[in-house]
């Protein structure tokens, strides 16, 4: 959904952008490997906020800790779901209405009360 979003907004550019947040810096922060404590500080924070490390974490609590951790990875993942859900909306009710001002300002009525 976030991938969806970011092409919305910024067009094919979002996939490579997409693409770089989220499985680059996504994958490296996940925290599968080394803890977040033991990645750089710059990286760490990335652990956190972004769905992969949220996964993770999910995942590793519900099998390891009796059920520890899952409800914030399932919060943060849910975060980036709606978040990028109502930006497309955004977008979308944004662009119907543009086409919807457009038709009505091209129709013969508003044309032919122009003239007169």
């Amino acid at each position: 959904m976030a991938t969806a979003m970011m092409l919305r907004v910024f067009g094919l550019l979002g996939i490579t952008l997409g693409s770089m947040l989220l499985l680059t810096l996504g994958n490296a922060s996940s925290a599968a490997v080394f803890p977040p404590a033991l990645l750089p500080g710059w990286l760490e924070p990335f652990a956190y906020i972004l769905p992969p490390g949220a996964g993770v974490r999910a995942l590793a609590g519900a099998s390891y800790f009796d059920g520890g951790g899952v409800g914030l990875g399932v919060a943060v993942m849910v975060a980036w779901i709606a978040l990028s859900a109502s930006i497309i909306f955004a977008l979308d009710r944004r662009a119907a209405t543009r086409v919807r001002t457009r038709e009505h300002l091209q129709s013969p009525a508003v044309v032919g009360e122009e003239a007169s």
